[in-house]
């Protein structure tokens, strides 16, 4: 029990320090005007950034931590909707003219000497949303105007796909290692699909919430959910599919909350709506759950990834790279 307060008392004490210092100061900071999505592969080695001026996908090598340094732009066959990293390549939720949109694969492409192109594409239907990847690389999930559909991620140019029945409209979603799960409006539930290789997924537990969840997330271990539901963070055992604790009651609006794994526990991070600070919170244990202050970054961040360590954090100007020590 020692250890334990004593590691929370020194968190609490470096969170303060943080914010009595003022802006945290990035390792990179780079003018990347109307930056719309952040994708980080390959242990925070490769950054893909989508922006609102094209359908274009530049990506980015980030190895030595001092740089971003350009690789290539990939140019896609229509609007980018959303994108997530599996290892060394993307998944890019893309909406094209016509009937139906897709998703194309962007990997390094041995047809062009290794630099990155789309090398792969799947036909989905009209209005993609979200796409999500699991840990292990080895499941994707993809939510859409109406529809959901999981892929088997075999390689960068070989997946299988499965349509999944949903209660609602999907809205957000979460794809963990032997399953995801799908948070949906009318009704509004959060949904769980176990997994199991060359098989359909299964339709799981489900439990509901009071408004459609915004976003989902799980801890490094499985072991605890979060879904951002209103004003509030509603937590959630996904094992069994049951909310645990009490809701955490938000000061402003919550647009996503992460899971960032640190050596004296769970912390969960928070991004307002219109905020310069994402809001930190201890929650290895949801049933004591504490506040440790803010990270003030300097910019809005519109759009923000965690990585490991690391912060990839867009406010429409620049494309900012934070290191928590």
């Amino acid at each position: 029990m020692t250890r334990v307060l004593s590691a929370l008392l020194c968190c609490l004490l470096a969170i303060s320090a943080v914010h009595a210092q003022g802006n945290l100061d990035p390792l990179v900071t780079t003018r990347i005007e109307d930056v719309s999505h952040i994708a980080v592969g390959n242990n925070g080695d490769l950054v893909f950034v989508g922006t609102d001026r094209g359908d274009m996908l530049a990506i980015y090598d980030f190895s030595t931590r001092d740089a971003l340094s350009t690789l290539n732009n990939v140019a896609l066959d229509g609007a980018l909707i959303d994108m997530a990293a599996a290892g060394d390549y993307v998944l890019a939720l893309v909406e094209i003219d016509g009937d139906g949109d897709q998703i194309e694969v962007v990997g390094p492409d041995p047809y062009r000497g290794g630099d990155y192109g789309v090398v792969a594409a799947v036909d989905i239907p009209d209005g993609p949303r979200r796409v999500f990847i699991s840990p292990d690389h080895s499941w994707a999930l993809v939510v859409g105007d109406g529809w959901s559909t999981v892929l088997q991620l075999v390689s960068s140019v070989e997946s299988v796909a499965f349509g999944i029945d949903v209660d609602g409209s999907p809205l957000s979603g979460a794809a963990a290692v032997g399953m995801v799960l799908v948070g949906s409006e009318n009704p509004n539930t959060i949904q769980q699909y176990l997994l199991r290789g060359d098989r359909p997924p299964r339709a799981s537990r489900s439990f509901t919430v009071d408004a459609p969840p915004k976003s989902i997330s799980l801890n490094a271990r499985m072991s605890l959910g979060a879904a951002v539901v209103g004003d509030s963070i509603v937590f959630f055992d996904p094992a069994v599919m049951e909310t645990v604790g009490r809701p955490l009651q938000i000061d402003g609006t919550p647009v996503s909350a992460q899971f960032l794994a640190r050596e004296e526990g769970e912390w969960l991070v928070v991004a307002l709506e219109n905020s310069r600070d994402l809001m930190l919170y201890e929650a290895t244990d949801p049933a004591s759950l504490s506040a440790l202050g803010s990270l003030p970054l300097g910019i809005n961040a519109g759009k923000f990834v965690l990585y490991d360590d690391l912060i990839f954090a867009a406010d429409g100007r620049q494309l900012s790279i934070f290191r928590l020590n």
